[in-house]
């Protein structure tokens, strides 16, 4: 019978994440750096990370919509300056159900 303890589990996990990190840097990394220093395209890149792709224009991010995002952002942090006070009260019976509850 097998038991596996916590520290079984930690060192599976960790393994895991080595493998990955290695695949994820064998995969797509080492052919950018390829390019760089051989002066030359590597012939294998998956999902053509090598090619170099130029934005259409629905894929390029507008002026009014940066402006949104930050006007989203002022906005909520607007909201947590005025209400800070409002939501930092106790809370209490709103409709007496508390004190009209019969223990048994």
């Amino acid at each position: 019978m097998l038991i596996l303890f916590k520290e079984d589990f930690l060192l599976i996990k960790y393994v895991i994440t080595i493998f990955l990190t290695d695949l994820i840097i064998r995969v797509f990394v080492n052919p950018k750096f390829y390019s760089m220093f051989y002066k030359e395209k590597a012939q294998y890149c998956p999902g053509e990370v090598c090619d170099v792709k130029s934005k259409q224009d629905i894929q390029k991010t507008s002026g009014v919509q940066i402006l949104i995002v930050f006007g989203l952002v002022a906005f909520i942090l607007l909201e947590v300056f005025l209400f800070n006070n409002t939501f930092s009260k106790k809370p209490y019976d709103l409709f007496g159900i508390q004190s009209s509850a019969q223990p048994k």
